[in-house]
């Protein structure tokens, strides 16, 4: 009988297996925690102390990750070569005359995330004074051969929006229709920032009858949003009211306050809309074990100047500094870091260990994507 002492073997001994589903709940509700949380500089007079109300009502609602009900949401009605619409671009001058940087990066990042785990076309719906901007991060990213997005435009006015509404929807049949950053109107039918100022409806193109349409037509909608007014958070406006009393007030005096009341199915309420819509890539990156769909803080970079030179602008100072709203860019690149990081634990030992090289954006100078009149 061998009676010498047992060695430990060098190799580190192997954890229990983590079940999928149980370990892509842990990523969604990471990546919750990582876009709800609140920066509000004091320099861009956004309202602070509202991000957790506003995540609150929602995640009430549904009752775990909104990334992770959006992420399954999206799988499991989009199927590839399908169409998938994203409608953004919020801002109007003389503040934001050519649009925000939140929203349009984001949009892009989504839809990128979506080209490469779903396999599914993207195109982008905006206004004419945020297509610049949406063209532009369109242009700086790097998408799948044959699915660069194409952009539709929407002129303002209610006659405007519910005929582009109807013509979308009959032209390409969409899977999804996602918003991100995109305003949504009051009780009394007009728009608001997040600060409260209120625009008419007739300067603004009124995408919220594709929401309305979309839903009437059983077609998966989700909107992403970071104050209330924005789309789909019409869905929550009660339990938000009772989150944030005395809060989302109108400036200049119209009782229906800032929230929306467009609905969407599903709502994911962010600190930064970007941050959203970063964290709903991340998610489907995690899902489909695809880390290069992740948004990385190089292509945020590449986003954010592209966006700026396209005369977008922070949303919380009304400038071109290189933030967005009111946090600088390596703020933002830290979060993105993290989103990714969390993502990437569902990849394979190959995956981590030797990553293939991707080039996720584009830094040579294009026309832009077609629009589609």
């Amino acid at each position: 009988m061998n009676t010498s002492p047992k060695t430990h073997s060098a190799e580190a001994p192997t954890a229990a297996p983590v079940a999928d589903e149980r370990h892509l709940a842990a990523i969604m509700e990471s990546l919750d925690r990582l876009m709800s949380i609140e920066i509000r500089p004091a320099d861009g007079k956004l309202p602070a102390g509202i991000v957790a109300g506003l995540y609150g009502a929602c995640r009430d609602y549904f009752g775990e990750p909104l990334t992770g009900v959006a992420e399954r949401r999206l799988r499991e009605s989009v199927a590839n070569n399908s169409t998938v619409l994203i409608a953004t671009g919020a801002g109007i001058g003389p503040w934001l005359p050519q649009g925000e940087t939140d929203g349009p990066m984001g949009a892009a990042a989504l839809g990128r995330a979506i080209t490469l785990t779903l396999r599914a076309k993207v195109v982008m719906v905006t206004e004419a004074r945020h297509a610049p901007a949406v063209r532009a991060a369109v242009d700086a990213l790097t998408y799948p051969a044959g699915f660069k997005p194409e952009i539709e435009l929407v002129e303002p006015g209610e006659r405007e929006g519910r005929q582009a509404s109807q013509r979308l929807v009959t032209l390409y049949h969409p899977a999804a229709v996602v918003f991100v950053e995109r305003d949504g109107p009051g009780s009394r039918g007009r728009f608001h920032g997040v600060r409260g100022d209120c625009r008419s409806a007739d300067d603004v193109a009124q995408l919220h009858h594709l929401a309305n349409l979309a839903a009437r037509s059983s077609i998966l909608t989700i909107g992403i949003g970071d104050g209330g007014n924005e789309i789909g958070f019409g869905a929550h406006r009660r339990r938000i009211a009772s989150r944030l009393p005395g809060d989302g007030i109108c400036r200049a005096g119209c009782d229906s306050g800032i929230y929306t009341v467009t609905k969407t199915q599903v709502t994911v309420s962010a600190s930064v809309s970007n941050w959203g819509a970063y964290a709903l890539a991340a998610a489907l990156a995690a899902s489909f074990r695809l880390p290069e769909a992740c948004h990385t803080g190089a292509a945020e970079e590449i986003l954010l100047k592209a966006c700026l030179e396209a005369g977008a602008r922070d949303g919380a100072t009304g400038t071109s500094a290189l933030q967005t709203d009111g946090i600088p860019l390596a703020t933002h690149q830290h979060v993105i870091a993290l989103m990714e990081a969390v993502a990437a634990t569902t990849a394979s030992r190959a995956q981590t260990v030797e990553p293939q090289p991707i080039h996720i954006f584009n830094t040579a100078t294009t026309k832009g994507p077609r629009l589609v009149c």
